[in-house]
């Protein structure tokens, strides 16, 4: 197989992978919940899902889940480095490779937070979930700020925004904030209802990145333009 060939189904695979985590996360919620038999109506703290009969099944889920986020992260961080060429300097680049950090971080106490069963190590499990989640929030707000401000550039190139570029800064405000404010909430208050917002707010945002995966199907480097309304 090219190395061609290789390379197109990489980039087609990073168009498929927000979706693909969304249906992954939903899927596994669903299924544990369903194997522990807990009413709907009164939602369970996420932890609850992976121990006893469903902690494989949780287990599994959210390592595939971190597989799909880490694809996620790498293909949106190669894909910042085209957009940003125009504005390059070392501290963009130091900003994207931080940005990138705490995403893999992230994903490690994601782990941690699945594999150990809350029921047996209750310290261990909840040190990984709130680290992540932390971790989570941090690189949402990083990834809006650079949105943000590259929106602040758009006049020094004099490019031509589409309608895209004018909303997303907004969208992924909107979510960065919501996602902060639901964390706060369940963490004060225990409501699994504010937790299952603030894990899901998350693949709601890197939806949106299809926008830029689909851009680059073809390969980033045959982009015919690289420009900063390519959010």
């Amino acid at each position: 197989m090219s190395n061609h060939l290789l390379s197109r189904i990489w980039h087609y695979i990073l168009v498929l992978l927000p979706l693909s985590a969304v249906f992954t996360f939903i899927l596994t919620l669903i299924v544990c919940n369903s194997k522990r038999n807990f009413d709907l109506h009164d939602l369970p703290q996420i932890s609850q899902l992976g121990i006893g009969v469903t902690y494989r099944l949780f287990a599994i889920g959210v390592a595939i889940l971190a597989l799909q986020l880490f694809g996620i992260l790498i293909g949106r961080h190669i894909y910042l480095l085209h957009i940003i060429k125009p504005l390059f300097s070392l501290w963009i680049n130091v900003y994207l490779y931080l940005q990138l950090a705490v995403g893999f971080v992230a994903i490690v106490f994601m782990l941690l937070m699945a594999f150990v069963d809350v029921s047996k190590n209750r310290i261990p499990h909840l040190i990984g979930a709130f680290t992540m989640f932390g971790l989570i929030v941090i690189y949402l707000f990083l990834h809006t700020a650079l949105a943000l401000y590259l929106y602040t550039q758009r006049r020094i190139y004099n490019q031509k925004l589409d309608i895209a570029f004018m909303i997303l800064p907004i969208f992924y405000s909107l979510c960065s904030i919501s996602a902060i404010i639901c964390v706060a909430i369940w963490i004060t208050t225990a409501n699994s209802i504010a937790q299952y917002a603030a894990s899901g707010i998350p693949f709601l945002y890197f939806v949106v990145f299809i926008h830029g995966f689909w851009k680059t199907r073809n390969g980033f480097n045959n982009l015919q333009k690289v420009n900063l309304t390519s959010l």
